[in-house]
């Protein structure tokens, strides 16, 4: 091999070798440079594209930075937002620099990401004029990074940066309202959302909260916040016409009817799934053209809360954003338990036990005073009113509302014939016969005992 073909090979092997060490780790770096620092913007707060902003009104943004690389590394980060939004609360950024262009606002700020991981968070509040026109708007992010003394080698990682952006688009209040419809609002609701078929329509019933206070302190020996429950809940269905996806926040508040301020029986537990002080809140997404639920607890226990009627206030919005789209005020009716008529029942319960011992240890002593013949009588028109009343009243009480048809309310006329005219009328007779005390409870045990054995009818209710 000649002198020239050596110095030739020798450099082509110079020429590799800097390629590889010099020029390839620079590609890849710069390639790789958005898996070394992972930037995030959100506006408003949990939309990363396509976000919806409202004219006249105030959002909140998310600006996060994360670190994916082993060492220490410096950030030189730039927000640059056009007009005519206009950031707010500038200098609650650390280290901020604000720069005012034509058409944009810039916002500079430095900071450190000392391992791996390690993250940096900025809040960014946007408020969008009331003249502002509608249409799409890009910001953008522009992140330079550096060693943290910035001499530190590999230099090619020195002053390396990349750019990022996402649209946000500005719209009216009408418009917003076309896109995001309430279409229903169910008053009370089960846990999922769904109408409950066997509650009256916007009445709430006071919880019972003494058994649960029982059970717990004497029981469970827990916290009483784990046994904390919703007397109901509300539904609200929501429907998403646009293209973009919607976080919207639904709140939910309970005013007094006449002073129209917040009830603070109302408030739900403390570090509840829904707290939010004395509101109740809850925010969810609505992917484009679709719709969704949200069931809103309502917290209300006896002793809390009076019975009464109060006010049901829903709000709509978009999350990060300080402007409702939706509000509606619906009065509901708090009812307790009605323990007069469970008393009643305790009365008539121990009035028929009480009847029933009595006869019981008394029969002989009340049938002695009967004559034979007065006991048959007795038994004859016991069996006549079983008869005339009961097999003719069992068999009108269903026919009798299905051939009024629409006048069915009206069948008490019919069976009111036997129940009470035909009754009564051989019940007086009875007494006429044989005016003696005891009589009547004699005939209708005759009665009741024949409709329960012919009919199938012992039960508790016959029985009271």
């Amino acid at each position: 091999m000649n002198i020239k073909s050596l110095c030739l090979l020798r450099f082509w092997r110079i020429l590799y070798v800097s390629f590889f060490l010099f020029l390839l780790p620079s590609i890849n770096t710069i390639a790789d440079a958005e898996n070394i620092i992972i930037t995030d913007l959100q506006v408003p707060y949990g939309v990363s594209e396509n976000g919806l902003l409202l004219q006249n009104s105030t959002v909140s943004g998310l600006l996060k930075v994360e670190s994916h690389y082993e060492d220490e590394l410096k950030i030189n980060l730039s927000l640059i937002i056009p007009k005519p939004l206009i950031p707010l609360d500038l200098s609650e950024i650390d280290n901020a620099k604000v720069e005012y262009a034509n058409n944009s606002t810039i916002i500079n700020n430095s900071f450190n990401l000392v391992t791996e991981y390690d993250s940096h968070y900025n809040i960014i509040n946007i408020k969008i004029p009331e003249n502002a026109p509608t249409g799409i708007y890009t910001i953008y992010t522009v992140c330079n990074i550096a060693y943290a003394d910035g001499t530190k080698e590999p230099r090619d990682m020195n002053h390396l940066g990349f750019k990022k952006e996402i649209k946000v688009k500005v719209i009216t209040r009408e418009q917003l309202q076309s896109i995001i419809k309430i279409k229903d609002i169910r008053i009370p609701a089960d846990e999922e959302g769904n109408k409950d078929p066997k509650a009256e329509p916007n009445t709430i019933l006071l919880k019972d909260s003494n058994k649960w206070k029982y059970i717990n302190k004497i029981l469970l020996k827990s916290s009483e916040d784990k046994l904390s429950t919703p007397a109901s809940y509300v539904g609200i269905e929501l429907e998403n016409t646009g293209k973009e996806n919607l976080i919207i926040l639904a709140t939910l508040n309970i005013l007094d009817l006449r002073t129209k301020e917040l009830v603070s029986g109302f408030r739900p537990p403390a570090h509840g799934e829904y707290s939010g002080g004395n509101k109740v809140y809850s925010n969810i997404l609505i992917p484009s053209s679709d719709s969704i639920v949200i069931a809103l607890p309502i917290y209300a226990e006896e002793g809390e809360v009076l019975s009464g009627k109060y006010i049901v206030r829903i709000e709509a919005k978009i999350f990060g954003s300080n402007q409702d789209i939706y509000r509606e005020d619906i009065i509901i009716k708090v009812v307790s338990r009605n323990y007069f008529s469970f008393l009643i029942t305790l009365i008539a319960i121990a009035t028929a036990l009480f009847l029933l011992l009595f006869l019981f240890f008394s029969f002989n002593l009340v049938l002695e005073s009967f004559k034979t013949s007065q006991l048959i009588l007795i038994a004859l028109f016991g069996t006549a009113t079983f008869v005339s009343v009961n097999i003719p009243g069992t068999i009108l009480f269903d026919l009798v509302p299905v051939l009024l048809g629409p006048f069915s309310p009206f069948s008490f006329i019919i069976t009111g014939i036997f129940y009470e005219i035909i009754l009564y009328m051989l019940i007086m007779a009875l007494v006429m016969l044989v005016p003696r005390v005891g009589v009547v409870t004699l005939a209708n045990v005759v009665r009741f005992l024949m409709n329960g054995f012919i009919l199938g009818h012992f039960n508790p209710v016959f029985l009271l």
